[in-house]
This record gives structure tokens, sequence and C-alpha cells, in this order.
């Protein structure tokens, strides 16, 4: 509100290249052009949802991501995949709601991080330093040196992007699923078919199939970056972005800076070319730095009124 009291409040819905930067086409016909496009948008483009379900309708199956209320599956039986957070909130709150949730989880068990102490020893603190992302050394380097996993080479670091920080809940949740929610561990969907009003889940658990029947499934199955899920990319700028993390998310340099000249992605999207950190909140601080020392240090453009009809001219 004190730094950049305009703000235009609507949909991108296209952003092509031209020869001296870039053409946005907004929600209501306008155009901008720009010579910079900062891609901030999220992690809802890159819900990830599981093969077996995604043909299935949206009256069966959804994603977390598009909830924000669970009372509609009251009374009902709702499945839901993941052991993750947002699994166990998806959960508890189906069960608040008056539904009968059940977890299907694929590892052998579910796990929780431990609550910190308070108080710590100087050599607790040495030994399990905290950070934004969580307690241990792991985490503590990664806030500290945020720009240290950019320089190491893609076949390290892009599985460890992958691999670091899993699925786990917060402490908090414990009593409030374990002994609470049904939980299937150990579990992987075969099939998902639907029978009447109702689905029926084909799972194989330990070496057996069995069938699963409920009236929804929850994927909490969390996100891919993939820039070909950026629709509002015209389809030869996402053709000419190269690539990391199998050919999936752009390929950044030190400044988010993607193969494209002038076209930045940040936050979970940049998560590939940087680390983790990227993936939550606690990597802003440094993308803002960086990205905004980047950007001052380009000649400055008159702003254009955000409410002109026709084109506007911005960085």
């Amino acid at each position: 509100k004190a730094l950049v009291p305009d703000i235009d409040e609507t949909n991108v819905e296209r952003v092509e290249r031209t020869s001296d930067g870039f053409l946005l086409t907004l929600q209501d016909g306008r155009t901008v052009r720009a010579k910079q496009v900062v891609i901030a948008v999220g992690v809802n483009h890159f819900a990830h949802m599981p093969a077996v379900l995604k043909s299935l309708p949206s009256q069966l199956a959804s994603h977390t991501s598009q909830h924000r209320d669970y009372g509609v599956y009251a009374g009902r039986d709702v499945c839901i995949v993941g052991a993750g957070q947002s699994a166990f909130e998806a959960a508890r709150l189906l069960q608040e709601s008056g539904a009968r949730p059940r977890l299907l989880v694929r590892a052998n068990e579910i796990s929780f991080s431990s609550r910190m102490t308070p108080h710590r020893s100087l050599w607790q603190r040495i030994r399990r330093p905290s950070s934004g992302l969580g307690p241990g050394l792991k985490n503590w380097v990664l806030e500290t040196f945020p720009g240290f996993l950019h320089f190491i080479p893609d076949r390290w670091r892009v599985p460890f992007v992958n691999e670091h920080l899993g699925p786990q809940g917060a402490w908090w949740l414990v009593d409030r699923i374990v002994g609470k929610v049904p939980v299937l561990t150990n579990t992987e969907i075969v099939s998902a078919e639907p029978r009447g009003d109702r689905l029926a889940l084909t799972v194989r658990t330990a070496g057996e199939s069995v069938e699963v029947s409920c009236d929804h499934v929850v994927a909490a199955t969390g996100y891919v970056v993939d820039v070909e899920r950026m629709a509002f990319l015209e389809p030869k700028l996402r053709g000419d972005l190269i690539r990391v993390a199998g050919a999936l998310a752009p390929a950044l340099d030190a400044q988010f800076q993607s193969s494209v000249p002038g076209l930045y992605f940040v936050g979970f999207a940049s998560s590939a070319s940087f680390g983790p950190l990227f993936r939550f909140v606690a990597g802003a601080k440094y993308t803002a730095a960086r990205l905004s020392r980047t950007l001052a240090r380009r000649p400055q453009r008159q702003l254009a009124p955000a409410q002109q009809p026709q084109e506007a001219g911005v960085r």
C-alpha cells in the first residue's frame, strides 16, 4: 500500500514475446507492453493429480488446492491420498465437518515433526539450529546461504530438492490424527472406477489387492513445477524456455532470469534451480532482494495510467 499503491487486480490471459520485450493480454481485453516480466504465480498451477485419478469427474475426485470448505462432504465417506501436512489437515477438517475420512498412505507409516522445546542448551542449538524451514543443520545452511545450491550441478541439486523436506505433518496434528482418523499404510492405488454415485478404489497393500469404496477421493499429492501447465505463456514462449528437472521446470540464472531474456520466475517455480528453500515463503527475502537489485539496474521507464484502456507501458 505504501510503495505500490496502484495495483491492477486482473488476470493475465496471455504473455507473448515481441521484438522488444513482451505483450501481455489481460482478462478485460487490455494489453500491456513490458521489457521485463516476473512470473510469481505460486503453486496452484502445479497441483499434481495421480494419473489413476486424473480422468475421474470432479464430483468424485479433487485436489486439496481446490478446497476451502469441506462441509459439502458431511455424512460422506472420503479417502485422502497422501501423508503430508495438507493430507492431515484435510482429514481433520473433513472429520470436523461431519465426514468420514480415511487416509491412504504409500509409506509404511505416517510421521510428524517433533516439537522444539523453548529452552535448549547451547549444544542442542549448535547441533540442531533453528531456521525458517524448521530445525536441523541442513535447513540452517539452506536459509543462511540461500544462493549456494544454485551453483550445484543439476544432477545433484534436483534430486535433493525433490527429496528434502518430504511428506510430514506438524507436531500439533499428532493428537488430531493418530487414533482419530483411520490410516491405511503401505498402499498403492491401482485403479479407480465410478460405481453409481460412489467410487471404487482398487488398492494394493501388503502384496494383496483390496477394494475401498468411498463417495469422494481428495488427492493431497503436492505440486510439481511444469512449464506446460502455465497456459497463459504462449506456446512458442514456453518452447523457448530451457528446462531442468525432467524438462519440466524453467532453468534460471543467478538472478532468477530464464533462458528468455527479461522473463523471470520466482517462488515455487524457481525451486528446481535454487533449492527447497524457495518452495516456501522463507525464500522470499533472498528472492526479493536479488531480483530488485537486478531490475533496479535497468533503465527506468515512465508508467502509463493503470486505467488506460489501450496499451500501457510498464516494466
